[in-house]
């Protein structure tokens, strides 16, 4: 009886652990940690919106690779190296989660997004021009 428990138990530990491995990881990061990710594992900010709207406003240091042209957003992304680390970011986060889904079939790992983009960010009291 007591062996049965165990095998039991045992397996139910297997299955869960098999489980919680194949959870999708988590890229969409808020406002808060997005800034905090950023400053502890630094890396290449992307804008996802077009160019007037970047041309406007956007984060410092940040790169304008629109989205509003799938092809041609997939052209400008081979470019670019598949370990380095991205953070991509647009007006309300719609875009910059779709152009990550395009980075990671093309085999990049490390890339996340701002939840809310910067509507949100702004919402949560940062300023662009002062990020």
């Amino acid at each position: 009886m007591k062996g049965q428990y165990y095998y039991r138990f045992a397996c139910f530990i297997v299955i869960a652990s098999l489980f919680a491995c194949s959870q999708p990881a988590d890229y969409s990061l808020s406002p808060n940690i997005f800034v905090y990710t950023l400053q502890q594992q630094p890396g290449q900010l992307i804008d996802v919106r077009n160019r007037a709207e970047w041309n406007k406003e956007h984060l410092p240091n940040s790169l304008n690779l629109a989205f509003d042209n799938p092809e041609a957003f997939k052209r400008s992304i081979n470019r670019l190296n598949r370990r380095k680390v991205y953070y991509l970011y647009c007006h309300d986060g719609i875009s910059s989660e779709e152009a990550l889904q395009y980075m990671q079939k093309a085999g990049f790992t490390q890339v996340y997004f701002l939840e809310g983009g910067l509507h949100h960010l702004r919402q949560e009291g940062y300023s662009v021009a002062g990020f």
